[in-house]
């Protein structure tokens, strides 16, 4: 939206004659109306309303020509409809906000990522090496969900199995016990205290 050239005097009347206005009252009309324009594009948050408002009111002068005396109803809906279209340009036409620089990561922060990934690593290695497939499925099982869909389903794994709930839980608690040595072992072993 670079400078446009300046109005004709043709132009101009045809503005005024659009907006119905005598020559006196045709500031007032025109001062008012881009008021308003600069307040819409204020709300819609344009980064150059004022821009935006006399873009808005020079393509309506171009265009109100063959309008005037046609026109039935309030100008200002005229320049309300070119207004939407000169705000979705200039959204086109914003550079896109560059990505927040990336903070660097820390030596404290760097060495608990790689701790947590070793206790990921360890805790597969270890569901693979120390549980029945049967067992570690009930593991996975007893830890799925959210809330209440996690207490909804163990009370149907219980079921399931036959088991109160009960008893389901201090037999995935025996196998959390012996799965939690395991990882400990090997995170320690990968250098992790």
């Amino acid at each position: 939206m670079g400078r446009q050239p300046d109005l004709t005097e043709a132009i101009w009347v045809d503005l005024r004659r659009f907006l119905g206005t005598t020559e006196e009252e045709f500031n007032d009309k025109y001062l008012e109306i881009r008021r308003r324009l600069i307040r819409i594009f204020q709300w819609r948050g344009a980064t150059d309303p004022e821009v935006l408002a006399d873009e808005t009111i020079f393509r309506v002068a171009q265009k109100c020509g063959p309008k005037v005396g046609s026109y039935v109803g309030d100008p200002l809906l005229e320049f309300c409809g070119f207004a939407r279209n000169v705000f979705r340009e200039s959204l086109r036409k914003r550079p896109r906000p560059l990505p927040p620089p990336q903070e660097p990561i820390d030596q404290e922060r760097q060495e608990e990522v790689q701790k947590k990934e070793a206790m990921d690593e360890c805790l597969e290695q270890c569901m693979g090496e120390k549980l029945a497939p049967e067992k570690k499925q009930l593991v996975l099982d007893y830890y799925r969900g959210e809330t209440a869909s996690k207490i909804r389903n163990r009370r149907q794994l219980a079921r399931e199995l036959g088991k109160s709930t009960n008893a389901l839980r201090i037999e995935v608690h025996r196998i959390r016990t012996a799965l939690q040595s395991c990882v400990f072992n090997c995170v320690r072993n990968r250098g992790f205290a």
